[in-house]
C-alpha cells in the first residue's frame, strides 16, 4: 500500500471529489446543512485564507481522505495549524491516517498545532497515538473551553 499527499492547487480536477469528502466529513461531526453545496461554499471560504493548503490524502493514488492546513510565520518560525483531517470510513484502520500525517509534518516544517474536540475520543487517541510515535513525547497537551490543543515540532523528513 503506497500513501501520498497532493496539493489541490496541483489537482484541481480532484476539487469535485475534495467537495463530496467534506460534505461526509461535515454529516460525521454533525454538521445540520451538510450538502455537497454547503461544502462547496464552507471550502471556498476557507481556501482564499492566506496561507491556507488543501491536501489530497491518496492511497495508492487514490484519493482516501483530505487534510487542510494553514500556515504563517511568526517570531522568524513557520507555524502550522491542522484544520481538518479526515479519512474516509472505509478506509481507517488500515495506517493511511497516520502516514499521511507523518508526510505532512515532513513537509511542512515549523511549530504545528492540532485542536480536537475533547468529547471526539477516537480523534483524540488517533493524535497521541501519531504523535508519540512522531515527535517522540516531545509535544504539549492543554486542554481550553472542550478543546484538546496538541502542540509539537516538525523538522523534516526523518
Amino acid at each position: 500500500m503506497s500513501v501520498s499527499i497532493r496539493e489541490l492547487q496541483r489537482s484541481p480536477g480532484l476539487r469535485p471529489w475534495l467537495d463530496q469528502a467534506y460534505a461526509a466529513w461535515m454529516q460525521e461531526i454533525g454538521a445540520r446543512d451538510a450538502t455537497v453545496a454547503a461544502a462547496r461554499v464552507e471550502l471556498d471560504s476557507a481556501l482564499r485564507a492566506f496561507g491556507t493548503f488543501a491536501l489530497i490524502i491518496e492511497r495508492d493514488r487514490l484519493p482516501a481522505g483530505f487534510a487542510l492546513i494553514s500556515g504563517a510565520a511568526a517570531d522568524g518560525a513557520q507555524r502550522w495549524r491542522l484544520l481538518d483531517f479526515f479519512v474516509l470510513a472505509e478506509m481507517r484502520r488500515l495506517g493511511i491516517g497516520a502516514a499521511a500525517a507523518r508526510l505532512i509534518f515532513d513537509r511542512f516544517v515549523g511549530d504545528w498545532q492540532i485542536v480536537t474536540l475533547s468529547k471526539d475520543r477516537a480523534a483524540l487517541a488517533f493524535w497521541r497515538r501519531v504523535l508519540a510515535r512522531y515527535a517522540s513525547g516531545r509535544t504539549s497537551e492543554a486542554r481550553s473551553a472542550g478543546e484538546v490543543i496538541q502542540r509539537f515540532s516538525s523538522s523534516g523528513a526523518r
